[in-house]
């Protein structure tokens, strides 16, 4: 780490054991709300190790990395003062992807156990950045607000992925008609739909009101061609010299 990022790391951990360890006269009521924003430091990190551990550490994560590393180191710390004699319960590390992942595997099924966890931890960070304005200069500490702000987009992203699908499932029809349809499977022959097929059942004229034939004068070219020997198709006509004579 350069020593920027040394500073912006330690100010962003100075600034989350603030908010874990909130100053209030009454004592029973300071532990109450430690127990809330440690629940909701809990919530923000395991929807932010869910999405990555998903979708790899990628640069459009980024914000959600800074978050969940710099949450997890808060909390950890935290742990390791309130009861030193036990083995911190936060994990520092993520089991990631071998190779990073579009934001749309959030839709995949694979996740969908996942989706309180992002849920969740939305109002979280609500909490804890609206906490964060009303305490600090954010112009001051532009850098760690920015990125609660692009985390904050990015979770929202997440919840319209996640009620996109659950929408589509509401509206998915039932019954035969509904079986899933085989990617795999050869599409038509454009050509062959295009070539009238010679079971067809014969048309009428829109003028004549004769019975019409079709004749494939020409590879992949097809003609219509009246039963009667005075009427000839216009479309014959139109198309080839052989229907003129």
């Amino acid at each position: 780490m350069s020593p920027d990022d040394i500073v912006r790391f330690t100010a962003a951990i100075s600034i989350c054991l603030a908010f874990l360890e909130p100053a209030h006269p009454s004592k029973a009521r300071a532990m109450n709300i430690q127990e809330d924003r440690i629940s909701n430091f809990d919530k923000l990190i395991t929807a932010c190790r869910n999405i990555l551990q998903t979708c790899g550490h990628t640069k459009y994560l980024s914000s959600i990395y800074e978050l969940w590393h710099q949450a997890s180191q808060s909390l950890y710390l935290l742990e390791r003062m309130m009861w030193p004699e036990q083995p911190p319960e936060t994990a520092l590390h993520l089991i990631l992807p071998a190779e990073h992942r579009p934001l749309t595997d959030l839709m995949l099924d694979s996740f969908d156990e996942h989706h309180n966890s992002i849920l969740q931890a939305i109002p979280a960070l609500e909490a804890f950045h609206s906490w964060f304005t009303q305490s600090y200069d954010t112009s001051l500490h532009h850098d760690f607000n920015v990125v609660v702000l692009d985390a904050k987009l990015l979770l929202r992203s997440a919840e319209v992925l996640i009620r996109m699908k659950g929408r589509f499932r509401t509206l998915q029809p039932t019954g035969p008609s509904a079986d899933p349809i085989d990617l795999d499977e050869d599409a038509p022959n454009a050509t062959s739909a295009a070539t009238p097929s010679p079971d067809t059942q014969p048309s009428a004229s829109s003028t004549s009101r004769t019975t019409l034939e079709w004749y494939c004068v020409l590879p992949g070219e097809c003609v219509a061609w009246s039963q009667r020997s005075d009427v000839v198709s216009p479309h014959c006509m139109a198309n080839t010299g052989l229907c003129d004579e």
